[in-house]
């Protein structure tokens, strides 16, 4: 993922503070979509592309119908196949449309986590059988069209947190470089840059749906 800061009508601070956050949003959108490639570079080198968790898991699926229903027991059926393998703890990413479905399921199954105690950030719980689901609303699993309930839209991602994991080349995450291609210009060249991806250890103790819609 790389950044390049171009300053327009902004001071450098604030541009720059911008595109942290830009590059950011590159990282988390490689982790969710990101495809596995090798090309050749303009210099001759290897580029190399990372693989997104839509990609990487491929075994405990879930395809909600052909009319994008989604009926509790189908969602429960799809929690029992998440929890086969690893913590009966699991963290959902969903696309707003899938957590208005699951808002009008069993509220008795449904309850706010203390952020406190779940990485600072408020969850909310799914509870069925002894399994847990502690999912939000992802900004980025949705389109451009909040009409258009296809593709990411439906989607949600369960993984399980103990199996996650980010990792980088060394000395290569978030690097901020000046000038790195400074040639007959007076402008002030400035770049971040990082070559990292996701892991999951197993890909079956995690899961996906996608085609919700209702």
């Amino acid at each position: 993922a790389k950044s390049d800061l171009v300053v327009k009508n902004k001071s450098k601070d604030e541009e720059r503070a911008d595109q942290i956050l830009e590059h950011f949003k590159d990282i988390e959108l490689m982790c969710i979509q990101g495809e596995r490639s090798t090309q050749t570079g303009p210099d001759g080198g290897q580029l190399r592309t990372a693989r997104g968790l839509l990609k990487f898991i491929i075994t405990q699926v879930s395809t909600f119908g052909g009319d994008g229903e989604v009926t509790e027991p189908e969602w429960e059926e799809f929690i029992r196949i998440c929890s086969r393998y690893g913590s009966n703890l699991k963290l959902g990413f969903f696309s707003s449309k899938l957590v208005s479905i699951l808002n009008g399921f069993g509220r008795e199954k449904l309850s706010v986590v203390d952020p406190k105690s779940r990485y600072g950030v408020a969850f909310s719980k799914y509870v069925h059988g002894g399994l847990e689901v502690d999912f939000l609303s992802h900004p980025l699993l949705e389109n451009d069209s909040q009409t258009d309930l296809t593709g990411l839209a439906g989607t949600g991602i369960i993984v399980d947190p103990a199996d996650l994991k980010m990792k980088h080349l060394p000395g290569r995450y978030m690097i901020h470089r000046y000038n790195e291609y400074h040639d007959l210009t007076d402008a002030d060249e400035e770049e971040i840059l990082s070559e990292c991806c996701i892991t999951l250890e197993l890909e079956k103790k995690h899961g996906k749906c996608t085609g919700a819609r209702s």
